[in-house]
């Protein structure tokens, strides 16, 4: 949003410009009498005026080319054209909309009010009671003696107009600049748009921050939730005692087998009774999804997928092993991705741990599931209180 107004190190709200025609002259460019070369950023805060008298902007003059005023009549020798640029800086508001709009509106005779749309069909826009600029033929108007705006969008109490004369409506739009900017180290309570912020002090923000270049701040950056560019998901959340929660992002999930499970002879099957762990812990993220030993995954990503089978064998020498397993066709059909074996003599204790890493790319056809396979007899280890056949699902990164 520009802001009418010098930029911070420079001085004053306004330039002056002031040409002495020679005569036949259709655009004015250059230094002026005074030596200063005309400049200015943007057209919407230029006024010309011709020995006084306001022209209007797209009938008399242009500024199409930058730095000059175009498309006057011929002038003669020894008029005066004055130029009045407003300096502007942006102050990133969320929309790209003006600090001042003008309305032209020729009177076709007896009007006492303005309303509607102007010469340019553009409609005449402000809140009831605001604070506009109004000039008649290019003279000012006081407000609440000349006119009023008591009914929105209405520039009302005129004097009877005259067909031919021209009103000239200014609107500048309301904000409260604390809303969008602060000096360093307040506290901003609104939106802020910007193409970039840098600060030496803190930048608070109750409202959106949505910053398209760098933030280099010295200070403190204090923020609650961080979106994405939409602002429709939250990519991260910072409480008030300063833990860090990336939902979409981060995802550990335990699942645990919390019993025993007596295998009777040699046999490659599934592990179907793992259960959510939840001693002195809790899963981060959504979590899993699980049925009968098939597990669902909650979001998109590269995932690790490390399996633990704790085994006392029950006739020695021969191998045990666990299998982790991964479907991109809901199921249907499982493709081993991972493998680890071990050997247990005769009612002794081993363990064997392997990790699958996938990734998963659409979360309605992915599945993992996980398999012991055992050359003889033997227990697989569970307990409710105790890790000991487990499974841990952690998200990586992004697919």
């Amino acid at each position: 949003m520009p802001y009418i107004g010098k930029s911070p190190g420079k001085l004053g709200v306004r330039q002056r410009y002031y040409y002495t025609a020679t005569g036949s002259e259709t655009s004015k460019s250059g230094t002026d009498d005074n030596g200063i070369s005309l400049k200015f950023e943007d057209g919407e805060y230029v006024d010309v005026y011709l020995n006084g008298s306001l022209l209007v902007a797209g009938s008399d003059y242009n500024t199409n080319t930058t730095n000059t005023i175009s498309g006057l009549a011929a002038l003669a020798a020894n008029d005066i054209l004055e130029v009045v640029v407003y300096d502007i800086f942006s102050l990133a508001k969320v929309n790209t909309e003006a600090q001042r709009t003008k309305y032209y509106k020729t009177a076709s005779g007896g009007e006492t009010s303005i309303t509607g749309t102007d010469d340019s069909g553009a409609t005449i826009t402000f809140s009831a009671g605001a604070q506009i600029d109004v000039r008649l033929n290019g003279v000012s108007l006081k407000q609440g003696d000349d006119y009023n705006t008591t009914t929105a969008n209405t520039v009302g109490g005129l004097t009877a107009l005259t067909a031919g004369q021209l009103v000239e409506i200014v609107v500048y739009e309301k904000f409260v600049l604390a809303d969008m900017v602060k000096k360093s180290g307040d506290t901003m309570t609104g939106a802020l748009s910007a193409p970039s912020i840098s600060t030496t002090g803190n930048i608070t923000a109750s409202g959106n921050t949505n910053v398209t270049g760098n933030v280099d701040v010295g200070g403190s950056l204090l923020v609650d939730t961080v979106k994405e560019g939409t602002g429709t998901n939250t990519a991260m959340t910072i409480d008030s005692n300063g833990y860090v929660s990336m939902p979409n992002t981060t995802e550990l999930d335990i699942w645990n087998l919390p019993s025993d499970v007596t295998i009777s002879s040699s046999t490659t099957q599934d592990i179907t009774t793992l259960t959510r762990w939840a001693v002195d812990w809790e899963k981060i993220g959504t979590g899993m999804s699980h049925s009968s030993g098939v597990f669902t995954f909650p979001s998109t990503g590269k995932w690790r997928c490390t399996a633990k089978l704790y085994w006392q064998g029950s006739n020695g020498g021969f191998y045990f092993g666990i299998i982790n397993r991964f479907s991109t066709d809901s199921g249907s059909t499982f493709t081993d991705r991972a493998y680890a074996y071990q050997n247990a003599a005769t009612s002794e204790y081993a363990d064997t741990t392997t990790v699958m890493y996938v990734d998963v790319t659409n979360v309605s056809t992915a599945r993992a599931k996980f398999s012991i396979q055992t050359h003889a007899s033997g227990t697989m280890g569970g307990n409710a209180a105790q890790l000991r056949t487990y499974v841990v699902f952690e998200k990586l990164a992004a697919t």
